[in-house]
């Protein structure tokens, strides 16, 4: 049994991400959004990664969701990723660019659904 996962990269070097509303364009789109939703429901993970300068974190895309509900804000910042169960992802700044361990934060991710369900 393979999972599959749908996930979006978003890097910032501002102390925020924005998030597309009313017409008002944001780094996270409305459409990135709702095809998370409607392909989780087809038992798809839903996995946005935020990535600040200091520090890279995952979210399931419920997470996500749940944050910005919460919170009414249309931009998040680190604080409200931590607060609002993240994944730390280990990260490597290499010359010009990062790496990221994807694999660890997935496996992880698939962990806590399935410990969640049974």
């Amino acid at each position: 049994n393979e999972n599959i996962f749908f996930c979006e990269l978003k890097y910032t070097e501002k102390k925020y991400i924005t998030i597309e509303h009313d017409n008002v364009k944001g780094m996270i789109k409305k459409t990135q959004i709702d095809q998370m939703k409607a392909l989780q429901a087809k038992d798809v993970f839903g996995v946005l990664f935020l990535s600040f300068s200091e520090c890279t974190y995952a979210m399931s895309i419920d997470n996500f969701l749940w944050c910005v509900g919460e919170t009414g804000k249309h931009s998040i910042s680190p604080i409200d990723v931590v607060q609002h169960g993240r994944l730390n992802v280990p990260d490597a700044i290499l010359r010009t660019h990062k790496r990221y361990d994807v694999k660890t934060v997935l496996t992880k991710i698939v962990t806590r659904a399935t410990t969640e369900t049974s």
